[in-house]
């Protein structure tokens, strides 16, 4: 009845206990008395809430039951281009967080009210452009990624690219590095994190190559061979020595320039310096169409003094013919490093007795004249070119002239460079006129004598 307390329960429909039942305001009882009496179980139970938070529409509030397992929801109605991510019980996502579907309360656990705040995010791809800068070829894919907004901001974080392997290549350079700036600012290495916050674009930097320019021939060296001439008899393996002692310093760079042909049938010769591997030969072809060979052989081994440049040829074909080497030239080289695009400078003008510098080529025979300018596109030889100088030309009075008389002869004699009296060539003058301008006039008019009437002016009587 109203105002009593139980002081003592029973735990079963089934059971009798003895409960105790004192009047509370005081009025005696009268008698104790024994009364039947049973509890009525009601199931705890509580509300799990759904919140929205800018996603979309709420799922219905859900009650939770003692005796039952609750899970979150798998879904609801989205706002659009959102995606549900999850359930958490604070809204900015740092309570505790639930998967979709994830069991909130387990089964026989007293549950308790609990509200949990959808967790939904919103995707805008971001774009990390290759520019290859100056690029020659090749390409390399953009890098993307995808920056979110969440719970429905309007504010989209950055995200993460690793930059790409480089795709891009050009011609006498090497990939380094990414940057932001085409032209500065900081690098970056392959598979480096960038975050993108925006589309945005690196720049391929580029480091120009190295390469090895010889100019063969830059300083003559005298030797007692120069201008010599070598003559290898056919079959014959004996080697001919075209220079004195030689030394010859470690680690340098020389050419040995020569011309060669041979009388008949092609074969090979060699040339070297011994002792042998000095430096390694060469094995040049002579044809009856005479040749110019520039030899560029570096002495990076020890044992270089004391050496001697020689022909010889020890292939020993059969039906050999004479082989003629002349115009021989020992010089040292000059050789340097120059990056991609570069130019030597100032190109040296070296000089050679009884020859006329002609320039830089690119080939030891037609090729390309090279200037100042040339821009350097890889390793690369340069050889000197010489013309040899026409020997100079006199004319000698040799008898009285009298050309006044027509078919008067007087003899001329032509001495030419490393002519001797015996070598004197005459010539007849069948002018009829004026004496010796005459006869000046006549010899300005040989054909196949390479005279000019300026050199036919130095004609002198001999008496």
């Amino acid at each position: 009845g109203t105002g009593v307390n139980i002081n003592q329960q029973n735990t079963s429909s089934n059971t009798t206990n003895a409960v105790t039942i004192a009047r509370i305001n005081g009025g005696a009882l009268t008698s104790n008395k024994t009364i039947d009496m049973y509890i009525k179980w009601v199931e705890t139970t509580a509300t799990l809430t759904y919140v929205a938070n800018g996603c979309g529409t709420a799922p219905s509030n859900v009650t939770m039951k003692y005796t039952a397992a609750t899970s979150a929801a798998s879904s609801m109605t989205m706002a659009s281009g959102w995606e549900l991510t999850g359930w958490n019980t604070a809204s900015g996502g740092n309570g505790t967080a639930y998967a979709k579907g994830a069991q909130v309360k387990a089964a026989n656990v007293v549950p308790s009210n609990v509200t949990l705040y959808a967790q939904c995010r919103k995707g805008t791809t971001r774009t990390l452009t290759y520019n290859g800068n100056e690029n020659t070829g090749g390409s390399t894919t953009a890098s993307t990624c995808t920056g979110y907004a969440y719970n429905g901001s309007s504010s989209y974080g950055g995200c993460n690219v690793a930059l790409a392997t480089n795709g891009f290549t050009r011609t006498g350079h090497t990939f380094t590095k990414w940057a932001a700036d085409s032209s500065a600012g900081i690098q970056y290495n392959v598979g480096e994190i960038i975050t993108l916050n925006s589309n945005r674009t690196f720049y391929a930097k580029w480091s120009a190559n190295s390469y090895t320019l010889t100019l063969a021939g830059a300083n003559p060296i005298a030797t007692s061979f120069d201008g010599q001439t070598v003559t290898l008899a056919g079959n014959v393996a004996v080697p001919v020595s075209a220079s004195s002692t030689l030394n010859l310093a470690t680690g340098t760079s020389y050419t040995v320039s020569f011309d060669y042909v041979t009388s008949g049938v092609n074969n090979m010769f060699d040339v070297d310096f011994y002792p042998p591997d000095a430096l390694p030969q060469t094995d040049p072809t002579a044809s009856t169409t005479a040749h110019h060979m520039d030899w560029v052989a570096s002495s990076s081994n020890s044992g270089m003094s004391n050496c001697t440049l020689r022909f010889f040829d020890d292939h020993q074909e059969s039906n050999e013919s004479d082989i003629t080497i002349t115009n021989i030239m020992l010089s040292q080289n000059i050789v340097t490093t120059k990056t991609y695009g570069s130019t030597y400078g100032t190109l040296p003008a070296p000089s050679r007795d009884g020859y006329t510098f002609k320039g830089w080529f690119t080939a030891q025979e037609g090729g390309t004249q090279v200037t100042d300018s040339t821009q350097i596109t890889g390793n690369t030889t340069w050889y000197a070119r010489w013309e040899k100088n026409a020997p100079a030309i006199k004319w000698r009075w040799r008898a009285t002239c009298s050309c006044h008389a027509a078919s008067v002869q007087s003899k001329y004699v032509y001495s030419g460079f490393n002519f001797n009296t015996s070598d004197e060539a005459y010539f007849n003058c069948n002018n009829a006129g004026a004496g010796l301008s005459a006869c000046r006039s006549w010899c300005s008019d040989i054909g196949g004598t390479g005279a000019s009437a300026s050199q036919c002016l130095g004609m002198s009587s001999a008496g």
